[in-house]
């Protein structure tokens, strides 16, 4: 891959979707390269939370994807790189979270304090019984 003012990087694609792709770069001499790997797999979902900015109006924006730790969701543009934005999924308290990411209208949300195991866990049945868990 060419980097402007970078030059020449080794990556692999990984993975690609509708024009996307998410790339490991490196190479196997290259000393301080690690590969991240996810802690927790996410759920494909297709649900409706209530967003925020601290003591702002809530909206309702479409999560398409969820895990423990974070969130991925409809950009509609209004947010800036690690602004707070507090969302509420139906049926448990407001998260507080970081806006990580921002890419072709999507965003990636990462919980400030992630999501209990047990939580979750209720979370995904319910999102499974109301029929907004995707199959992956």
């Amino acid at each position: 891959m060419s980097v402007l003012n970078r030059g020449m990087l080794k990556a692999e694609v990984r993975w690609s979707d509708q024009g996307r792709a998410g790339l490991l770069f490196g190479d196997e001499g290259a000393a301080g390269v690690l590969q991240k790997t996810r802690r927790f797999e996410r759920l494909l979902v297709n649900a409706d939370v209530h967003m925020r900015r601290p003591n702002g109006t809530a909206y309702r924006v479409r999560v398409y994807d969820v895990s423990p730790e974070g969130c991925g969701v409809d950009d509609l543009d209004r947010y800036r790189l690690d602004e707070s934005v507090w969302i509420r999924f139906e049926g448990l308290e407001p998260l507080e979270t970081k806006l990580r990411w921002r890419s072709n209208f999507r965003a990636g949300l990462r919980f400030v304090r992630p999501i209990h195991p047990a939580v979750f866990e209720l979370l995904a049945r319910r999102l499974k019984l109301e029929g907004k868990l995707q199959a992956e």
